[in-house]
């Protein structure tokens, strides 16, 4: 993996590398690259701890975060190797900000039931970034692909993801960045904007004081799955109280407020949807692993593949592995673009 990343960043710069790790195909193609069988949450998690073994500073690429604990020290790790890379204190200000609401986005504005265990931040000097993101739900994975070009073209909270890939598809997703959702994001603004009895009034309609639960599974759903406009909520009136007629210019402002939470939004989308009539689109837009592949006419996607693939032709890896991977990797493009 280290011949591989420092070829790469050597023939077509470390922006494109960037580009590449936040591309989920071509994040798959790395995986294949490096000598694993597939593209699953194990793949993922050895070849993100191999490229931040493998960088330095010099090459132009910093890699922050990781596993568990490792992802609350990635402030500390972007600010560390940003300043080593020579980026400007601003840049740097700028690169921890995108870190904390891609995670804020994933663990509360995409309720899908996944809870983060990883996230990994890689960024160039340019402070052009990608982040790779997994959580799980019991047994289950999920990951999330970004990359800093797409959420410049679209922003933060409106279908940012360059890919999401799951074991299973939820029935029911609460995802307030579907691009569908957009009027449900304006709503939630707009539900703070009314007297704060009126929201009480909703909460209790939706959870009344003698019925303790709402658990009833929805038919079709995964175990444990329930609709997100009906469940039981916890909510922090403290946290309400303070944000209530506040001026948000937008929901990632809303969404930036420390505090605001997973139950915060899922109760401002249910006044919405009792208060306003707002019916939010319910879908998970994930892909599955087992039938993830490259799609169509994406001639982006297909350059970074053919980039990957000259590079370790080119590299400096033994000659005949050299020739294995780009068979196997030639092997498997061409498969993903018959299916």
């Amino acid at each position: 993996m280290r011949i591989i990343a420092d070829s790469f960043v050597g023939y077509f710069g470390e922006d494109e590398f960037v580009e590449l790790v936040g591309n989920p195909a071509g994040f798959s193609a790395l995986c294949i690259s490096s000598g694993l069988e597939d593209y699953s949450a194990n793949s993922v998690l050895y070849v993100l701890t191999a490229l931040k073994d493998s960088f330095t500073p010099d090459m132009g690429v910093g890699i922050a975060g990781g596993a568990f604990t490792e992802r609350f020290v990635v402030p500390k790790e972007i600010e560390r190797l940003g300043d080593q890379m020579g980026l400007a204190p601003l840049a740097i200000e700028k690169l921890i900000y995108c870190s904390r609401v891609v995670a804020k986005v994933d663990d509360a504005a995409v309720q899908d039931g996944y809870r983060l265990w990883l996230h990994v931040f890689i960024f160039s000097r340019n402070a052009t970034w990608a982040v790779v993101q997994m959580g799980s739900k019991s047994t289950l994975n999920r990951i999330y692909h970004w990359f800093s070009g797409r959420v410049e073209r679209r922003s933060f909270v409106d279908e940012p993801h360059t890919g999401l890939l799951s074991e299973v598809i939820n029935k029911y997703s609460l995802d307030f960045t579907l691009h569908e959702n957009s009027t449900l994001r304006d709503a939630t603004i707009e539900t703070l904007t009314l007297p704060i009895n009126r929201l009480r009034n909703v909460f209790n309609a939706v959870v009344p004081p003698s019925q303790a639960t709402l658990n009833s599974l929805i038919d079709g759903g995964q175990v444990g799955e329930e609709n997100p406009l009906k469940i039981p909520l916890r909510i922090s009136w403290k946290t309400i109280s303070s944000i209530h007629s506040l001026s948000f210019r937008n929901f990632e402002e809303l969404l930036s407020v420390k505090g605001i939470g997973a139950e915060t939004l899922r109760f401002l989308a249910i006044c919405a949807n009792r208060l306003f009539g707002i019916n939010p689109s319910l879908i998970d837009r994930a892909d599955l692993f087992s039938s993830f592949k490259p799609r169509q006419n994406d001639e982006r996607t297909e350059e970074l593949f053919y980039e990957l693939l000259e590079v370790v032709k080119y590299s400096r890896l033994n000659p005949d592995y050299a020739k294995m991977i780009v068979s196997r990797l030639s092997n498997w493009w061409s498969t993903q673009r018959q299916n």
